[in-house]
């Protein structure tokens, strides 16, 4: 629906858009970075990085 409906999409955006400029890290996650193994190991090492480096 996201993709095909462009006022939702837009509000999507602009709400990333909004935490981001508030100081927040956004990670955008789909079911491919958790079904395959090496997006899932990709995904964990960054997660892993932005804690160590106290960025989230």
């Amino acid at each position: 629906m996201h993709r095909t409906n462009k006022r939702r999409w837009r509000g999507d955006f602009d709400r990333v858009r909004a935490f981001q400029e508030a100081g927040w890290t956004v990670i955008r996650v789909n079911a491919d970075d958790l079904s395959d193994a090496k997006r899932r190991v990709a995904l964990v090492a960054q997660l892993r990085g932005l804690l160590a480096c106290g960025d989230v």
